[in-house]
């Protein structure tokens, strides 16, 4: 199944140069739709923690790896792709918070309109 997953990751990547796509639709054609759509606010900002922290982790490496041409080449094939990965996701669960009237700055304390998971 992994195999699979970054087959279909690396073919999406060899395609992405040859459209206009920026690094936010590109992020958003990579994350699940709908993934989130079970969890309740407690869980969505949980989530969100940890997809901000990897984020944090993976612009961290880019950086670090960007200081020459190989650097930035090996960032780019290494860590983008994770990077824009988690960036859709992000965008999907900000999207699905606002639905359930979810605060993620805010974590467990907001609560409205929130549907526990089952």
């Amino acid at each position: 199944m992994r195999n699979r997953t970054l087959l279909i990751l690396a073919i999406t990547l060899a395609v992405m140069p040859l459209c206009a796509c920026s690094d936010e639709t590109t992020g958003r054609m990579l994350a699940a739709p709908d993934k989130y759509t079970l969890y309740n606010c407690q869980e969505l900002a949980m989530e969100a923690q940890g997809i901000a922290d990897r984020q944090h982790e993976l612009e961290e490496l880019m950086k670090k790896a960007g200081v020459d041409a190989g650097g930035r080449l090996a960032s780019n094939m290494a860590y983008k792709p994770d990077y824009l990965l988690m960036r859709g996701k992000m965008d999907q669960l900000r999207r699905t918070a606002a639905e359930k009237g979810c605060n993620l700055s805010a974590g467990a304390n907001s609560q409205q309109g929130e549907k526990t998971r089952q």
